[in-house]
């Protein structure tokens, strides 16, 4: 007789697909091996996305559950300039959850899967009184390729994408008095944005066929917050343009239904999985050249690093706090929060 572990775990490992550098059968064991290739360098990274923490069950189907803990992962490769290869998932489920509904978090991983050609190959599984994924995603760059966190003085800023639309799509699922009050195209893409983020692997690629940034990290937490970490790491003022800020027309119509600046919501939100760049000066002729990339500001020498706004009339706000902090009970600053908890 097959015990539910084993039930799962066979069902699971359905969605393994073969690879060429992964030689030990998928789903064989706990762990896999990779084939390494001469001049290439491995890069890892660890992302959790716990039930109560990062998402609530009564505003997501199980299916974005798995695809937006499996995007928060990539995402951490693409800002490293990486091409993933594989990941493992540490899932963790209660007894109550059938079958049908843990398959349902593999099956949002699929979309992802097929964008970057790659499946799971290992993992575990346990007990819990929660959902929660733990992935480890595995890329790979070129020696040379490989994107520090390093800012210089002097350097300018650009971001992909746009800013706030996640946090406003959270808004919406949480408080739909707001999506009664905009365009049915204005809520649909704040939502999307939200329920389905796309980490920039090919942004980054295409980037790195014409310049390697000086350095580059994913916005995850919040442009604010994420921005003066890497302030602090660098010793810089990192100095952010309102009048620059790409921001979205939905976000736009959002700000305004919410009474708030449209800066706000684009600098206070996370889970953008937006790439942050330094760049050398010399650098922005190669960045113009490329689709999805905006000039935000630059970095200055400072003795008191952190993220700043400066503002049309040239007046500065410290942004450095806004956004996500894991260890606090809320968001800071001016918003009630970005994660469902």
């Amino acid at each position: 007789m097959i015990n539910r572990e084993d039930e799962v775990i066979r069902t699971l490992t359905r969605y393994y697909t073969p690879h060429p550098r992964l030689p030990v059968p998928s789903g064989a064991d706990d762990a896999t091996m990779i084939t390494e290739i001469p001049g290439k360098a491995l890069v890892l990274s660890v992302d959790a996305h716990m039930e109560g923490i990062h998402f609530e069950r009564s505003l997501l189907a199980l299916g974005d559950v798995g695809y937006r803990a499996l995007a928060a992962a990539l995402s951490d490769l693409a800002a490293m300039g990486a091409r993933p290869i594989t990941f493992l998932v540490n899932l963790e489920v209660p007894l109550t959850l059938s079958l049908k509904e843990i398959s349902d978090i593999y099956e949002g991983f699929k979309p992802l899967m097929k964008r970057f050609c790659i499946s799971p190959s290992g993992g575990n599984i346990t007990r819990s009184e929660r959902i929660g994924l733990v992935i480890t995603v595995v890329g790979e760059t070129s020696r040379e390729g490989y994107i520090p966190r390093e800012v210089r003085a002097g350097d300018l800023l650009a971001v992909s994408g746009d800013l706030g639309r996640s946090m406003g799509g959270l808004y919406l699922l949480q408080n739909r008095s707001y999506e009664e009050k905009l365009q049915e195209e204005d809520a649909q893409a704040l939502i999307e944005k939200f329920l389905q983020p796309v980490p920039k692997i090919h942004e980054m690629e295409r980037l790195l066929i014409e310049f390697r940034p000086r350095g580059g990290m994913d916005l995850s937490d919040g442009l604010g917050i994420d921005a003066g970490r890497l302030a602090r790491m660098n010793q810089v003022d990192l100095v952010f343009y309102e009048d620059r800020l790409p921001i979205h027309p939905a976000t736009h119509a959002l700000a305004e239904v919410m009474q708030l600046p449209p800066s706000t919501l684009a600098t206070s939100s996370g889970e953008e999985y937006e790439i942050l760049l330094a760049i050398d000066p010399s650098d922005r002729v190669h960045l113009e050249k490329l689709e999805g990339w905006t000039i935000v500001g630059e970095a200055r020498a400072s003795f008191e690093p952190r993220a700043v706004l400066k503002r049309a009339d040239g007046s500065e706000v410290d942004i450095s706090q806004r956004g996500y902090d894991h260890l606090m009970e809320s968001f800071q600053r001016e918003l009630p929060g970005n994660r469902e908890t």
